[in-house]
């Protein structure tokens, strides 16, 4: 009973402790969380003309909702995640929030404007005593049930309002990071109404459930329109279906589109193969028993081909080559792609299990995925079981044998 009451009275005396149980610390772009992607930065020597863009977009004064849209593999993640720490090294970042489909917390927006204001209260003591103070007097605020307009002004907006002054010395309007925002949209649900409104686009892939997306929107462009606050931009990376819906609407006078594909990242890919692999090259000491170049120059061709200047195709073909014996898997990952220009596309998960798929498959002693040989070859007396048993060779060879 005793326990339960000073339990009660820390809860009341700490509502920043509170907050910080409640928010989603591991949506930072730099959380140990999101590991090993929140070490993932552009490769230096690429993408420049595509940061180049976004600087120039987050520095020119108009306040927008910066809307980076491109598919699957392309790369968004890791631009977003690098434009967050070029922001904050130049104290120009003011919170992020990077959704993911595999993190329950992360996978809503329930959470996001709980962990803006505690980002917020961390960046100055009088932010963090606003927030501590609305708390106080309203508990409920950390609620998911709340509504999300008193949580964006008691929480998010009147802190801003004390950190106007503070900012104001930088000289540049400050910037909120989001990442994936499609991936806070609930799948298996929708209004029909909405979707209905909306089919005159003829959009292909537009996720069910994106009615939930338009209120959400309509509370971050409430911070780039009022005028008074110090938040200038926001940068959003989505799928292109998303962000063309939301520019559809009402929020076509502050959204600026930039589409990832528009710039020609084929080049950067190869350069990502080659250091990546310079990388396994080094680290899995396989000077041993492959000779320089490795890969060879048609190898990362065959690569840099199939995956199209989409990068999470290149990782992706990286992570399954560089798991085990990769001088044993190039070159079964290579015949793959040659063989099918599909296997590269679409999402990068079907992407790895199919490549792992079969190398597994090319694995396997060639009795096994053939059993019919052993047949033959007993019959006909010219070769022993443990023969193939213990090879590793094609079918044709086997057929050059017979």
């Amino acid at each position: 009973m005793m326990a339960d009451i000073a339990s009660k009275r820390m809860d009341r005396a700490d509502p920043w402790q509170k907050l910080a149980q409640e928010c989603t610390q591991g949506a930072a772009y730099d959380s140990n969380e999101r590991q090993p992607h929140s070490g993932s930065k552009c490769l230096p020597g690429t993408r420049i003309e595509l940061l180049r863009t976004i600087k120039a977009a987050t520095e020119d004064g108009r306040r927008k909702i910066l809307w980076i849209s491109g598919e699957p593999g392309s790369g968004k993640s890791t631009v977003a995640h690098t434009v967050a720490d070029s922001l904050r090294e130049e104290g120009r970042l003011a919170g992020t929030f990077f959704f993911s489909r595999m993190n329950g917390r992360r996978s809503t927006f329930d959470f996001v404007l709980l962990t803006f204001a505690y980002q917020l209260g961390l960046q100055h003591h009088r932010a963090r005593e606003v927030i501590t103070k609305a708390i106080a007097d309203d508990p409920a605020l950390l609620a998911p049930e709340k509504s999300r307009l008193d949580q964006l002004d008691r929480l998010v907006i009147q802190p801003l309002r004390i950190l106007a002054s503070v900012w104001g010395r930088t000289g540049h309007g400050m910037s909120l990071v989001m990442d994936a925002l499609d991936e806070g949209v609930p799948t298996g649900t929708g209004n029909h109404h909405f979707r209905a409104s909306i089919s005159s686009l003829a959009l292909k892939g537009v996720p069910t459930g994106i009615e939930t997306l338009w209120p959400f929107v309509s509370l971050l462009a409430r911070l780039v329109r009022d005028t008074t606050l110090p938040i200038s931009n926001i940068v959003i990376t989505s799928r292109p279906s998303t962000e063309a819906v939301m520019r559809s609407m009402e929020f076509a006078d502050i959204i600026q589109p930039i589409h990832i594909e528009d710039f020609n990242s084929r080049e950067d890919v190869t350069l990502f193969l080659r250091n990546a692999f310079e990388e396994v090259y080094r680290t899995q000491n396989l000077s041993v028993s492959c000779p320089r170049p490795w890969p060879s120059d048609e190898d990362i061709l065959i690569l840099s081909d199939r995956a199209n200047g989409r990068f999470g195709v290149a990782a992706t073909i990286v992570r399954v080559i560089s798991q085990d014996q990769p001088d044993f898997r190039l070159p079964l990952v290579c015949r793959m792609l040659q063989r099918s220009a599909k296997a590269a596309q679409g999402d990068m998960s079907k992407l790895y299990d199919s490549l792992t798929d079969y190398i597994d498959t090319m694995s396997e002693p060639l009795i096994c995925r053939y059993p019919f040989i052993n047949f033959l070859l007993i019959a006909f007396g010219m070769v022993s079981f443990a023969m193939y048993q213990s090879r590793n060779d094609s079918l044709e060879d086997v057929s050059r044998d017979l």
